[in-house]
């Protein structure tokens, strides 16, 4: 929990002190950074970040949360007169991993050695992203603590299939920074449609809906998506 004056000084010290450490996190990883490190970014004296927190796992922790919470309130994201709800689902999807990916890769590479470090920090943040999969897939939220059961490890096995076509592309587009990748010059909301719609072809074996694509040109460009908004496929070189 924060410690420290809920006033509105310290609220602006303490959100200061976590987009230093979101900085410093994306520069040097979330293994190397030191606590020197992120007030030094911050501009304030070490013993600041102790008054409201207590290590460098519990701000990771606050961080990766943080992004986690537009996947839980994705309803409010979504067009109700959508075309295709599951696509329209799997494009807000992906486009807030794909800027989770451009905007954050050092955050992103902290969850693995942050739950190894901290697993309860984060118990209850996979609870609820394990909650938004079944959603992702199913359209119904799990009731929060329901037991598991063959349907709703079905239904997350679906959900984590979701997010894991999305997840190594944007690896080595955005973590590794691949220079074979960079004369896709995909804009990053085309980027996010052009997994969203790979997902959707893997549940669906078929394209969304008429009028669901946004970026329908810049997407018919791409290998295997022939027929697309009229274009033919350039074929893989």
């Amino acid at each position: 929990m924060p410690r420290g004056p809920r006033t509105a000084r310290g609220e602006a010290a303490r959100e200061r002190i976590k987009e230093a450490a979101r900085i410093t996190f994306n520069r040097m990883g979330y293994r190397r950074a030191r606590v020197v490190d992120i007030t030094t970014e911050a501009q304030v004296a070490s013993g600041l970040f102790y008054r409201y927190f207590q290590d460098l796992r519990e701000i990771a922790a606050e961080l990766c949360g943080e992004m986690i919470a537009p996947f839980l309130a994705i309803d409010e994201a979504m067009d109700g007169d959508a075309a295709d709800r599951l696509f329209e689902k799997l494009r807000i999807h992906h486009a807030i991993q794909t800027g989770n990916y451009l905007r954050n890769p050092g955050l992103m590479r902290a969850w693995v050695p942050l739950s190894e470090d901290s697993p309860k920090s984060l118990a209850a943040a996979h609870a609820d992203y394990q909650r938004y999969l079944e959603y992702l897939v199913t359209d119904r939220w799990p009731e929060p603590g329901a037991p598991p059961s063959p349907g709703s490890a079905r239904a997350l096995m679906l959900g984590y299939a979701a997010l894991g076509a999305g997840e190594m592309p944007m690896v080595a587009y955005a973590n590794w920074r691949l220079r074979s990748l960079q004369p896709l010059e995909l804009a990053e909301d085309a980027l996010a449609e052009w997994l969203a719609l790979i997902v959707y072809r893997m549940f669906r074996g078929r394209d969304p809906a008429p009028g669901s694509l946004r970026h329908a040109d810049a997407l018919a460009a791409l290998p295997f998506l022939s027929g697309l908004a009229g274009h033919p496929s350039p074929g893989v070189r």
